[in-house]
């Protein structure tokens, strides 16, 4: 970069109008999908307060609560962080951005993963084999990431840009970019994705509404997931994405959890006499101490 002159802001350049440009481009993708979400947090809102909040508090009520809600505002934060520096200083909103936020993406992809763990999980009947594996796999993959993001934080820092370019830019110093942070989590995503084909191919000539259900949402989620990682990667690899995709990735994630949520509830909601085949390891329920106690039935 160019030495910055008395403002603290590097001084306009030949690449200026481009970096101008693609940043422009960026911050519309970021806001359009984030107002996609918060819409399809609205116009679910009523289904949500049918299906989940009748839930007793368990671990997938807190996943879709977390989801809905704490990552939904860091997410706000983070496309609207800009806009706060007339009230920040520019220092500390620098500072917050690269310590904390840096961190969404993957206590993003944490939170759905122990939502698809739980669903492979009772796909195959909580088995303790693979319900011991998974959580193996699941503390893996979240150690790793984390111990990726901790070396990329010690090989960036946050610098300002141009003057009249609002935000903070990172700047790498060293070998560690942040989608090294994500390889784990995309890995156990590959495993989880895995073990749901081969249950659905094993039903493949007993196919029913739960099955069908729980395969189209994991294709879903997985595909959304996947793309939006090797876009992310080429993006910081080749910078060959006009605009990045990463906050775009979270959003539709975050929609595919809280729908993959509803829909599973909808589906036990709507067999209260358990006739759909594997409805009953499908059931949001607790462990207490001699067995498995089946949630509230509507």
């Amino acid at each position: 970069m160019s030495s910055t002159n008395g403002h603290g802001y590097v001084p306009l350049d030949s690449t200026a109008p481009t970096i101008f440009s693609s940043t422009t481009k960026n911050n519309y993708v970021d806001v359009a999908f984030i107002m996609l979400m918060l819409y399809d947090h609205v116009i679910t809102l009523d289904v949500e307060i049918e299906l989940i909040w009748t839930l007793r508090l368990g671990l997938p009520k807190l996943i879709f609560l977390v989801n809905r809600y704490l990552l939904t505002s860091f997410m706000l934060m983070t496309g609207f962080s800009p806009s706060y520096k007339q009230f920040i200083p520019l220092n500390c909103l620098c500072k917050f951005m690269g310590s904390f936020l840096t961190w969404l993406p993957i206590f993003t992809f944490s939170a759905a993963e122990l939502l698809m763990i739980i669903r492979v999980c009772s796909l195959y009947g909580h088995r303790k084999p693979v319900v011991l594996v998974l959580s193996i796999c699941f503390i893996f993959a979240v150690t790793s990431s984390a111990a990726m993001q901790v070396l990329f934080m010690r090989s960036f820092f946050s610098t300002l840009w141009y003057e009249h370019l609002p935000g903070c830019y990172i700047v790498f110093q060293g070998a560690f970019i942040q989608w090294h942070a994500w390889v784990p989590a995309l890995s156990l995503e590959g495993i989880l994705m895995l073990l749901t084909a081969c249950k659905v191919f094993s039903y493949r000539n007993d196919m029913n509404r739960t099955i069908t259900v729980l395969a189209r949402d994991s294709a879903i989620y997985f595909a959304i997931l996947f793309v939006g990682i090797v876009l992310t990667v080429v993006d910081a690899v080749h910078n060959y994405i006009p605009v990045s995709p990463l906050l775009p990735t979270q959003c539709i994630t975050s929609i595919a959890v809280g729908r993959m949520m509803m829909n599973i509830r909808g589906l036990i909601l709507g067999d209260p006499e358990h006739t759909v085949h594997l409805a009953r390891t499908l059931e949001f329920a607790s462990r207490h101490d001699s067995g498995l106690e089946v949630e509230e039935q509507a």
